[in-house]
């Protein structure tokens, strides 16, 4: 099961004496229980330091754990930061080289299935630089998350390969989001500002090499949900891509 943590500075306004505190912090517990039955609360700590509380916690739901940072966030008047989390001996051990005769590190699949959509981005726009490929397809990924339902970000990267999910997730907020784009150029723009290798002239080329790519993997009622929260000239665009793919 996915691990998180959720790092927590309280606001003053929150409590005026500790024993607030206490009645807040069991309001939070309670209301969280309710609302987020898919997480799983291993352990929270008090700290020194930039945040006053580290939580760790368990969920197969990525939306129901940043849900839990949300009521945090509202009951405590705090601000939250939300990372995922892999025990370190399960990193470590899925680095290791595979010996002869066993079966790969546990990363292996992971690796090979996200590789194949950086391959696939590489065909696309004919680059011979991997690392390009991959920022331009980061790029693309977080501006359509900015752009779609708290509920359609959780279904479209849940179609996408461990590795690239958890990339997908990287720094994504559900509050504070930016303003619905209303013209492909935007669209085209904000990628170039997440990823300023690709030329102006080029983002458009590489921003349909990506569209092909999720073309191929994504289930088409899936991308239509996605399409239909994008700007009108360039939802065009990517079914006239999808139409000759």
């Amino acid at each position: 099961m996915p691990s998180y943590v959720i790092l927590t500075r309280l606001s003053p306004r929150a409590f005026s004496d500790p024993a607030q505190l206490v009645e807040l912090a069991d309001r939070v517990s309670s209301e969280i229980k309710r609302q987020c039955p898919a997480v799983r609360w291993k352990d929270s700590y008090a700290t020194q330091g930039r945040f006053d509380v580290v939580d760790l916690v368990d969920s197969d739901d990525p939306l129901q754990a940043e849900k839990a940072a949300m009521i945090i966030r509202a009951y405590g008047h705090a601000s939250t930061e939300t990372l995922s989390a892999t025990p370190w001996k399960q990193f470590i051990d899925g680095l290791r080289p595979a010996e002869t005769g066993q079966s790969e590190g546990l990363f292996g699949d992971a690796v090979r299935n996200s590789q194949r959509w950086i391959d696939d981005v590489l065909k696309e726009t004919g680059w011979d630089d991997p690392q390009r490929a991959y920022s331009t397809l980061r790029a693309v990924l977080h501006v359509l998350r900015d752009q779609i339902s708290l509920s359609e970000v959780a279904d479209f990267g849940s179609n996408l390969p461990v590795l690239l999910r958890g990339m997908y997730f990287e720094g994504w907020r559900p509050v504070g989001r930016p303003e619905q784009l209303r013209h492909k150029d935007e669209f085209f723009m904000e990628v170039g500002a997440r990823y300023r290798r690709n030329l102006p002239q080029e983002l458009q080329a590489a921003v349909s090499a990506v569209f092909r790519v999720l073309d191929h993997y994504i289930p088409q009622g899936e991308l239509d949900d996605v399409r239909s929260r994008l700007p009108a000239d360039l939802r065009a665009l990517w079914r006239s891509i999808a139409a000759v793919t």
